[in-house]
């Protein structure tokens, strides 16, 4: 037997046992789990011609960020058809960058961190994220090679993605959650749909659409209204100027803060500073 076909057997039965024992990715049917070397090749021939673009092109030696978040944004959309690109990119990237295999595990070992978040940002049970995330860290390690860990990697961002596009309104609904918990933590700054959207591997149009799905208003009324409910406690709490508190909610421009103030309170902030206290 070939060293390269003993590889992928022991990634694809790592994979396997890893399916069975988390109860994720468990409705990839045993048929097609009978693919999984001819699906192995054909990722690794998918990679060796990419490397061999990279090496046409000149691009070697750097981390593929832009591969990885393609990838993480597939796996959260539940984008099963683009996983092999994407994860195709991204290895031949990694491998054209380091050839040693330390160096590919410990990139591969960050890439799961970033994918166990990505999942749990979905909705899947958070102590079950832990523990299969523990799990692919004690496999990656015993992996023999390059293209062991391809094999087994594809089989892993391919189960986590059916599961993800197994419950999508649940997965929307943590994905707002998250977003609104990352509003109020942070609505002092210039935050923009683009930077949240990025947290969350969507592009800005679909996070834009599902926020305004999900809480009836878009992301930008729903920010200002934090904003503006914070800089109405202030007011009512603090002698600070209105200056000073149009910039701690937010607002960079005092007349801007006035006119989003007045839009959505009913008055200016100056008049809300000067109505008594059981009239507000």
């Amino acid at each position: 037997m070939k060293k390269e076909n003993f590889d992928y057997q022991v990634a694809n039965e790592c994979a396997r046992t890893f399916s069975v024992s988390t109860g994720l990715g468990c409705n990839v049917s045993a048929e097609n789990r009978l693919l999984e070397s001819e699906r192995s090749g054909l990722l690794q021939g998918q990679i060796n011609a990419y490397i061999s673009q990279l090496k046409r092109q000149g691009n070697l030696g750097y981390y593929p960020f832009k591969a990885e978040q393609a990838l993480l944004a597939a796996i959260s959309h539940g984008e099963k058809n683009k996983l092999m690109q994407y994860l195709s990119e991204f290895l031949a990237s990694l491998h054209a960058e380091c050839k040693e295999i330390g160096h590919i595990r410990s990139h591969i070992s960050e890439f799961l961190v970033l994918l166990s978040r990505t999942v749990a940002k979905s909705g899947i049970n958070e102590p079950q994220i832990i523990s299969l995330h523990n799990q692919w860290q004690k496999t990656l390690s015993s992996l023999p090679s390059f293209q062991a860990i391809s094999a087994w990697l594809f089989t892993i961002v391919e189960d986590m993605t059916e599961s993800i596009a197994g419950y999508p309104d649940v997965r929307h609904t943590n994905i707002i959650h998250y977003c609104i918990q990352h509003i109020g933590l942070h609505y002092q700054e210039q935050l923009t749909l683009e930077e949240t959207a990025h947290l969350v591997y969507l592009s800005a149009g679909y996070l834009s659409r599902i926020f305004r799905h999900e809480t009836g208003i878009s992301f930008h009324q729903y920010l200002n209204n934090v904003r503006i409910t914070k800089a109405k406690e202030l007011i009512r709490t603090t002698n600070l100027r209105l200056t000073d508190i149009s910039q701690m909610v937010g607002y960079g421009d005092q007349s801007y803060f006035t006119k989003v103030f007045k839009r959505i309170v009913g008055i200016s902030p100056k008049e809300y500073a000067q109505k008594p206290t059981d009239l507000l």
